[in-house]
């Protein structure tokens, strides 16, 4: 066998071996690898966009940008980045259900490999930072925490109570959430700190939604501490963490008809409970048709009242709350005591 003929069979092999590595890398790409970038954070959210910042990955070449799942952008330079084809991300008017949008972001190293992905965060008050660009409560708020040493930052926010309800509009001043045309439902849990200066306090907290016609209150209320963290001691802080579907925030469905403006609930299917300002949908069920009040229900079977006439028969409905308006948070000691106060810092919403 001459020299070139032996040369010739070795470079065939050599490309079949080649290309046996390539479909082996293509099978099993490269494992996380490195830190992952810090701090993702939703920082503006229109109709048709989002928009994310995030803190640098040491060693990081680029991001690669996940969106409910799917790859939406790979070698993103930068910490920063607008996913401009997120069509019905919020709808500022509450005329409709938004489309959920979730997000992670990985980095990327020099050789492609790439980290585990971070979870979204969205904070209305951080680090002492806080921008109330309406309060409908009768509170008093200093913004400094002259019990001791601030939570994080250089201030908190005191509140003072003057009447039982407490009902604010919150956000944060870098990065700044959108609390006027926010939707929460691509996150899990809401998280705030709370402290003390009272024995046994405690407080309701609920999430306001928002339709045409306003603000329309719903049912679904939790108590802190609860299962939701520590008991309060005075003095001290405690962080609480609240699963969205236990504030009703997500979507579900359950089994019902439609009578004019009377919508009948025999039984929950699954997801979260019944709730106004739910949007709902199903065969028959017209566009737009949101829940505007309870009737005899109360977040499961019983009858609640809807905002467009319609006739339709017993099928399974679905329905979604997910856009946030404000946040509720009362305190349950008697409000007519001059130093009935308490300090809250790091309000925001989480994805883990």
């Amino acid at each position: 066998m001459s020299r070139t003929s032996v040369l010739a069979g070795l470079a065939r092999v050599l490309v079949v071996y080649a290309g046996l590595i390539a479909q082996r890398a293509e099978a099993n790409p490269p494992t996380a690898s490195g830190a992952p970038p810090t701090s993702l954070t939703l920082t503006a959210q229109t109709a048709g966009s989002v928009s994310l910042s995030w803190t640098a990955a040491s060693g990081a070449a680029s991001y690669k940008i996940y969106r409910n799942g799917s790859v939406i952008a790979s070698r993103v330079k930068g910490t920063t980045f607008t996913d401009t084809a997120a069509t019905n991300a919020t709808n500022p008017a509450w005329t409709t259900a938004a489309t959920p949008y979730a997000y992670t972001v990985s980095a990327l190293g020099s050789s492609g490999t790439e980290s585990a992905r971070a979870p979204l965060a969205c904070w209305m008050y951080r680090n002492g930072v806080n921008n109330i660009p309406g309060d409908f409560s009768s509170t008093v708020q200093n913004y400094k925490d002259t019990a001791g040493v601030p939570q994080s930052g250089t201030t908190d926010i005191s509140i003072t109570s003057r009447s039982m309800w407490g009902y604010t509009q919150p956000f944060s001043g870098a990065p700044i959430s959108p609390p006027w045309a926010l939707d929460i439902n691509a996150f899990k849990y809401m998280t705030l700190d709370l402290k003390p200066t009272l024995p046994k306090q405690s407080w309701n907290l609920c999430i306001i939604s928002r339709v045409p016609p306003g603000d329309i209150y719903n049912k679904a209320q939790v108590i802190l501490p609860g299962k939701y963290g520590p008991t309060p001691v005075v003095g001290k802080w405690a962080t609480y963490k609240v699963p969205l579907a236990d504030l009703a925030i997500g979507s579900g469905s359950f089994e019902g008809s439609i009578s004019g403006t009377t919508l009948t609930v025999t039984r929950l299917i699954s997801g979260v409970t019944v709730q106004p300002t739910m949007f709902i949908r199903g065969p028959g069920i017209a566009a737009g048709t949101y829940i505007a009040a309870c009737g005899t229900g109360s977040g499961r079977a019983g009858t609640y009242k809807v905002s467009i006439s319609q006739s339709v028969p017993t099928e399974t409905i679905h329905g979604q709350r997910t856009n946030m308006y404000k946040f509720w948070l009362r305190d349950n000691q008697d409000p007519g005591v001059a130093n009935n106060a308490y300090y809250l810092d790091n309000v925001g919403f989480t994805a883990d």
